[in-house]
């Protein structure tokens, strides 16, 4: 299977376990954000005060993860995910 595939946006519990048992884990909770608009705070000097501003990217560059706790990986050769 690949990677996690999930619309913009969405979240998705992520259970982690061996096809055809009944022995799955739950390993977290994955989120795909999908907006390229974010908060940006440069002010002047290290010590002003932050200036929120709310800046939207024509970069659509997008790069996601989900780390699999030890507890549930470690000793593992493969990992299905449903």
């Amino acid at each position: 299977m690949g990677p996690l595939a999930l619309p913009a946006n969405q979240r998705a519990e992520v259970f982690i376990g061996d096809s055809g048992k009944d022995n799955w884990k739950p390993a977290g909770i994955g989120y795909l954000a999908g907006s390229n608009t974010c908060v940006f705070s440069g002010p002047p000097h290290e010590l002003d005060t932050a200036q929120h501003i709310v800046q939207t990217s024509n970069r659509r560059f997008g790069d996601d993860e989900f780390l699999i706790p030890h507890t549930i990986a470690f000793g593992r050769s493969t990992i299905p995910v449903p």
